[in-house]
């Protein structure tokens, strides 16, 4: 990734070569406003092109120009099968003989930021579903995927855990995952990989493609972490054949819902420490199982029913599913040197107040401040939200855009803008606007297709009156 603020370098997996498609994480591309380079072999760099950003999980679709490459043996990855919907089993779609086992002795090959690559012998050491920290400054931050660690120091940018000998299947995909204020390596199985692809068609011609750019995905508006048999049963009050029930590919753990979304689709249906046995009737121990029933039941519009332990009884609740598009930032206002756009959704599922300009696309929310600009002449400090100038709100870009075209601001000496913070408090600072040197600009994307050119930002001054 490269851009005048940061440069990153990131791990690809090339998941349709035909397509010249390529998969890599949000670390390395946060956002699609910027330049992408992809280096193939050590001999062949070319440009891409940003097509899809996971809402909810941590890669992101790029594409390139299959005839930049063409001298290269380029080909995809070989991706384990998986029941289609018409299969028997839905929850059993990333379990069988492909599945990674702890304790398994394979090959980590993984790539430097100097384009070198190292391989060493390595032991699976754990598979389970981590946590994460929340992003600071609030960005993108993964959660409900299971991932492997290895017993060893893991160096590089990330790479693939292969299996040794002449089959060298592949086992997980490592990938840099924002945390905190750092970003850690871990890795995907890649049958959990598959689930998360499986709605977008990139499976290696196992499925229908997909436009990217029009794909929606399942989402759940909720958070789980592993809740183990023997607690479920203590503190839970969950029955032996519950526990037996959930326990029949050999885990001994369930899933417990650690947050709840406010306003998603959860909301209200579940709560926070609620047990689930089954979904859609189906037994599930995995967030890639529930993701798989919901997005099945998302196709017709129907609510699903959950199964869950509340209080320590059984109760059912009725879910609908929700689906969600491309994740990222495609328009953007700097109004008297503040950065500003629609809320992102990771600072929205971050808890705290909810009003209308902090739900997800709405209100202005800057995260960044042009050292010398008015705002940072006049002390605002970011993260925040620009929720009204003199005595108009500013509910969006649109509406911030209308007040300006009006003349309401023209020939002012001072502006006061309110601000308010994660936790509501308001700040209210003068500002002297300066139209010569920080106009107000807005930077938007065009339009986006799977096999059109790149997409181009368009720069636009909006002046008042």
């Amino acid at each position: 990734l490269n851009s005048t603020l940061i440069r990153r370098f990131g791990v690809g997996l090339v998941v349709d070569a035909a397509r010249g498609l390529v998969i890599t994480d949000r670390y390395s591309v946060p956002q699609p406003l910027a330049q992408v380079e992809l280096t193939f072999a050590q001999l062949v760099t070319t440009d891409a092109q940003v097509l899809f950003i996971h809402p909810q999980h941590n890669f992101v679709v790029l594409r390139y120009d299959v005839s930049a490459v063409h001298p290269l043996p380029v080909q995809s990855v070989d991706f384990p099968v998986v029941p289609t919907d018409d299969d028997d089993g839905d929850a059993e779609g990333i379990r069988g003989s492909d599945e990674l086992g702890i304790g398994e002795v394979l090959s980590y090959v993984s790539l430097h930021g100097d384009h070198r690559l190292s391989a060493k012998q390595t032991t699976v050491g754990s598979i389970y579903l981590k946590a994460w920290a929340f992003c600071e400054p609030p960005a993108y931050r993964e959660r409900n995927l299971e991932i492997c660690n290895l017993n060893d120091t893991l160096q590089g940018l990330g790479g693939l855990l292969v299996e040794p000998g002449a089959t060298g299947r592949t086992c997980a995909w490592f990938a840099q995952f924002p945390a905190g204020k750092k970003h850690y390596l871990a890795g995907i199985p890649m049958p959990v990989l598959v689930v998360l692809l499986r709605p977008l068609g990139l499976l290696g011609g196992t499925s229908q493609p997909t436009s990217l750019h029009l794909a929606r995905v399942p989402a759940l508006d909720c958070e789980f972490e592993e809740l183990s048999l023997a607690k479920a049963r203590r503190y839970h009050g969950m029955r032996l054949e519950q526990a037996e029930g959930c326990s029949k590919d050999g885990r001994r753990s369930v899933l417990l819902l650690s947050r709840v979304t406010t306003g998603g689709a959860f909301d209200g249906r579940l709560a926070e420490g609620d047990v689930v046995l089954r979904v859609a009737g189906k037994a599930v121990t995995r967030p890639q199982e529930v993701e798989r029933l919901m997005e099945k039941h998302s196709r017709s519009g129907e609510e699903v029913c959950w199964r869950v332990l509340r209080s320590k009884k059984e109760v059912e609740a009725q879910v609908l599913p929700s689906v969600r598009a491309t994740d990222g930032t495609s328009r953007l206002l700097v109004f008297l040197g503040i950065v500003m756009r629609g809320t992102p959704r990771a600072v929205a599922e971050r808890g705290g107040p909810v009003r209308p300009h902090t739900r997800p696309g709405e209100g202005l929310y800057f995260w960044h401040i042009f050292p010398g600009s008015p705002a940072d002449t006049f002390g605002l400090t970011a993260p925040g939200w620009l929720v009204q100038v003199d005595e108009d709100d500013t509910p969006s870009i649109d509406g911030l855009l209308e007040i300006i075209h009006s003349g309401r601001l023209k020939g002012r000496e001072w502006l006061r803008c309110c601000t308010m913070d994660a936790d509501g408090r308001q700040t209210v600072k003068a500002l002297q606007p300066d139209a010569i040197f920080w106009p107000t600009v807005e930077l938007a994307r065009g339009a986006t297709s799977d096999d059109g050119p790149k997409p181009r930002w368009s720069r636009t001054e909006h002046s008042d009156g």
